[in-house]
């Protein structure tokens, strides 16, 4: 299985960005529906560090937690396997005075 899944990372890194990330989201609506041992956990997290959210809010919030987790798998594909030119163009760097100083 992990042989499988890291086979279709790879082969995602060469799709546009834009692909990776709604393949990415599907994904994390698969990990939605066929975990539901996380889910629970999910919900009971929710519930114990956002007490005052609504069900629905809680509901809502897991769901979007679902997403960007398989999101950010799919964006794994980028940094793993991306020439570090193409990875340069999507990364924005602020501060770096601040790092090359602490560096020195």
């Amino acid at each position: 299985m992990t042989r499988f899944g890291l086979t279709i990372l790879w082969m995602l890194h060469f799709l546009p960005r834009r692909f990776i990330s709604v393949f990415g989201r599907l994904m994390g609506l698969l990990f939605f529906a066929l975990a539901s041992d996380r889910r629970r956990v999910v919900a009971k997290n929710l519930e114990l560090c956002f007490p005052k959210l609504s069900p629905r809010e809680r509901a809502r919030l897991r769901l979007k937690h679902f997403m960007s987790l398989g999101r950010a798998i799919a964006d794994c594909s980028i940094v793993w396997w991306s020439k570090a030119s193409s990875i340069k163009k999507l990364a924005k760097i602020e501060g770096k005075e601040i790092l090359d100083k602490a560096l020195s």
